[in-house]
């Protein structure tokens, strides 16, 4: 806490929002409770990044602020200093447009931000192993790990993350995206050659709706349809991220080990 008084300090986690309740308790909500428990004596609070799950809960009766609504409240309430926990997976757009957000409130607050959930070589190999353990090899059976993508160069995170599920030999194991580049499109007939089952993967926070309906939806489109049509049997796994204590262990790491934000 760097000697900061507990009353004066505050944590603020920002997520991309969801308006699905149930969603919203195994997951969020679950990596909420942890850091609260790692912080008992700050206040913690909360904001949603996406203006457009925003005003849906606001229609539903559910009102919560965006990042910089959420710092003009701490600051009116006194306090000094903001641990900003954000739950993307990636130091992607959605990251840096939050630092964007959060920079003019350094002239008033000082400011510690911890980082994304994949955001250095190291997480990504603790997570790699960890999904490896969760999902062991089973004969006939390929793993697909389903990101969400994104058209900034951390998409790279996906590329890494498939190299160290290679370097653990598990050769039963692709990596793809539901949006940016994916590079197993084209690739499911061959993958049907060497493997009966395929069990999908969401490497998503939340299992809301793109889980629902672009991996295990019923459409044509969907992950699961096309996999189904290249001849394999699909099992989608609906569970996001969130719902592993372990992976929640990781925000809470980066929180404890938030670096000042600079202008």
């Amino acid at each position: 806490m760097n000697g900061t008084d507990p009353q004066k300090q505050a944590v603020l986690i920002t997520s991309f929002g969801t308006t699905h309740q149930k969603t919203w308790e195994n997951t969020i909500g679950a990596v909420e409770s942890e850091i609260r428990h790692a912080f008992p004596q700050t206040l913690v609070t909360t904001a949603y990044t996406s203006p457009r799950v925003r005003q849906t809960l606001a229609k539903q009766g559910f009102t919560l602020p965006g990042p910089q609504e959420a710092l003009e409240m701490l600051l009116r309430q006194g306090f000094e200093e903001v641990l900003v926990q954000p739950t993307f997976l990636l130091c992607g757009e959605e990251y840096h447009t939050l630092l964007t957000q959060l920079r003019p409130y350094t002239r008033h607050l000082s400011l510690r931000v911890g980082l994304p959930l994949l955001a250095d070589a190291e997480d990504i190999r603790q997570a790699a192993s960890l999904l490896s353990r969760r999902y062991p090899p089973q004969e006939w059976v390929c793993t697909l790990f389903i990101g969400h993508g994104t058209t900034h160069p951390a998409n790279a995170v996906y590329t890494t993350f498939s190299g160290q599920l290679q370097a653990l030999g598990r050769n039963d194991c692709f990596v793809t995206t539901l949006e940016g580049k994916s590079p197993l499109g084209k690739s499911f007939p061959q993958i049907a050659k060497q493997f009966h089952t395929a069990r999908l993967v969401p490497l998503l926070l939340t299992a809301g709706v793109h889980v629902q309906e672009d991996i295990a939806g019923e459409g044509p489109n969907s992950l699961q349809s096309q996999l189904q049509a290249a001849g394999l049997q699909v099992f989608p796994h609906l569970q996001g991220l969130g719902e592993d204590p372990d992976f929640r262990a990781f925000y809470v790491r980066h929180l404890l080990g938030a670096k000042p934000l600079c202008v």
